[in-house]
């Protein structure tokens, strides 16, 4: 059976991401002037984070980014009050933040050079195609920032159904909402296990991205590229 829906992994396969919170809280808060000792600071925003992550997930469920916002807000409070630091608007220091993370110049995240040419060719040979991504609520907002969100059929990600590749709960989350069969799925991402493994245990076929390599050779591909070979492996 030919393939009729390409799946793609978001982080490290479409997208560049370099996102480490508490370096990233440290930074926002200096561009914005504030004297903070970025070290001890960095790692008091990373421990508030470790201790609500549970709940981060849990308002992911709800789908709606005004509630994560919010959480993100109260997480900019709570944090500069345990520095010490008065005087300074949290909300209007985390809206910042997210200003910069989804800005045209974001430090957070970029296109990989193979992403566009990549998506062309699989648009060309008039396959539709999704995004499905171990993410947070926030992959929505990232892929329309990037300016790819058009391109795409549906944008999946895992905290907003509750599960996370590999698991096979989530590959049917896809076919469910797009209504094609495991069979007529390609996933191509970067992980032997979430992505390969995963999508082949749910009957997907699967591609796996490795850029360390320049060589093909079924289920590798070496760039963006190459997905029509990996379409075509299929026949």
């Amino acid at each position: 059976m030919r393939i009729k829906l390409v799946s793609f992994d978001a982080a490290h396969t479409l997208i560049d991401v370099n996102w480490q919170p508490g370096v990233f809280a440290v930074q926002n808060a200096q561009e914005a002037n504030l004297e903070l000792d970025p070290i001890p600071a960095g790692e008091l925003y990373d421990r508030l984070l470790r201790t609500r992550w549970m709940h981060f997930r849990e308002l992911n469920l709800t789908r709606d980014e005004a509630q994560t916002d919010a959480f993100w807000n109260e997480l900019t409070t709570d944090w500069l009050e345990q520095l010490g630091i008065s005087g300074v608007d949290p909300i209007a220091l985390s809206e910042r933040g997210r200003q910069r993370m989804y800005g045209p110049d974001s430090p957070c995240f970029r296109l990989y050079g193979d992403t566009l040419a990549g998506l062309e060719a699989v648009a060309a040979l008039g396959l539709p195609m999704v995004i499905l991504s171990n993410w947070d609520i926030s992959l929505h907002r990232t892929v329309r920032s990037l300016g790819i969100e058009d391109r795409f059929l549906q944008v999946f990600a895992s905290l907003e159904h509750g599960v996370e590749k590999p698991e096979t709960e989530l590959f049917r989350v896809v076919e469910e909402a797009t209504g094609y069969a495991p069979e007529e799925i390609l996933h191509v991402g970067d992980h032997p296990l979430d992505d390969l493994q995963g999508a082949i245990g749910a009957g997907w076929h699967a591609a796996l991205l490795d850029r360390a390599s320049d060589e093909v050779s079924r289920p590798r591909i070496p760039s963006l590229h190459h997905v029509p070979e990996a379409i075509a492996w299929i026949g």
